[in-house]
């Protein structure tokens, strides 16, 4: 599919304005050149009563610009106003469905086992792509055969979408990944090959909280080629009703398993390892620039909050 214009899009709701209610993404063509045939992106939204939230979600989608998406939207049985907004939307959509699943990584699966593209993601309900993201994606990917998994950096919103912070990442480093001094924060920033993912096989439905990072452990050991892309792609929403908060518990229970895997807290030298790993990453970034966004996450780290512990 074409992702459609603006103007042919349902208007927004009232007061929305900004991206992506009032503004697109550049028209490819303006964008980049030298390319003829785009690769097919699969996009898949998992959807369960974030009717506060899915319309912004889909319009972020649907307004890349990019001229062969196909985006499949699963829903679990929402009982708010979720589906009267999707179907505002069908006429875009490749395939959309409301009815009782099993939870979030069912419905991801769901939905990847009804694609058909060659790069696969899949964007939460409450979280958006920014401006030419999947431009900007698809074409790493199409002068780099030998990338399997693309990530950029992404950025924190609150609930009515204003920014909180940012979360910037460095060239990949698979140990260091174990270490957690490589962000790949957010699957809203995130993208890989088809045949990698059904290689390594689906989604881990034991899995409520961390299944993405023990997708990416299971893309580590199949010896996938990571590429970071220094962009902002994508945005991360912190509310009240998100599963960031009130589960710490479990999110951090699932985190150790996959620690368990790489069985790097056993070391006797863990911390020191990680104090090593963090170092480079502060240095990275330092040369890149960026090191007011450093100090400012080392400030943030003395005002706990859900996104600071991602």
């Amino acid at each position: 599919m074409i992702c459609p214009k603006l103007h042919e899009l349902p208007p927004p709701p009232p007061g929305k304005t900004g991206w992506p209610w009032t503004e697109a993404s550049n028209d490819l063509h303006d964008s980049f050149s030298g390319i003829d045939s785009w690769p097919v992106i699969s996009i898949v939204t998992p959807s369960f009563n974030q009717g506060e939230y899915i319309e912004e979600t889909i319009r972020s989608l649907l307004l890349q610009g990019y001229p062969n998406l196909e985006y499949l939207v699963i829903d679990g049985g929402s009982t708010d106003n979720s589906v009267e907004i999707i179907r505002k939307y069908e006429p875009w959509l490749a395939y959309w469905v409301s009815e009782p699943d099993r939870g979030q990584t069912h419905a991801v699966n769901k939905g990847f086992q009804l694609s058909s593209g060659e790069i696969l993601a899949w964007l939460n309900s409450d979280d958006t792509y920014e401006k030419n993201a999947l431009q900007r994606v698809a074409r790493l990917m199409v002068e780099k055969p030998d990338v399997d998994l693309l990530y950029g950096n992404v950025k924190i919103i609150d609930e009515s979408g204003q920014t909180i912070t940012e979360l910037r990442s460095v060239p990949f480093d698979s140990t260091a990944f174990y270490y957690e001094t490589v962000h790949i924060a957010s699957q809203s920033a995130v993208f890989w090959r088809r045949d990698l993912f059904f290689k390594v096989g689906m989604l881990d439905e034991n899995y409520s909280f961390a299944m993405d990072r023990e997708l990416l452990v299971r893309f580590i050991q199949e010896g996938a080629k990571f590429w970071f892309l220094h962009s902002l792609l994508g945005t991360y929403r912190c509310h009240s009703s998100s599963k960031t908060f009130g589960t710490a518990d479990k999110s951090k229970q699932e985190l150790l398993q996959i620690k368990e895997i790489a069985d790097v807290r056993n070391r006797s030298d863990y911390k020191l390892r990680r104090l090593f790993y963090r170092l480079r990453q502060f240095t990275y970034l330092t040369m890149q620039g960026d090191l007011p966004y450093m100090l400012s996450r080392l400030r943030a780290k003395f005002r706990p909050s859900a996104f600071d512990r991602l």
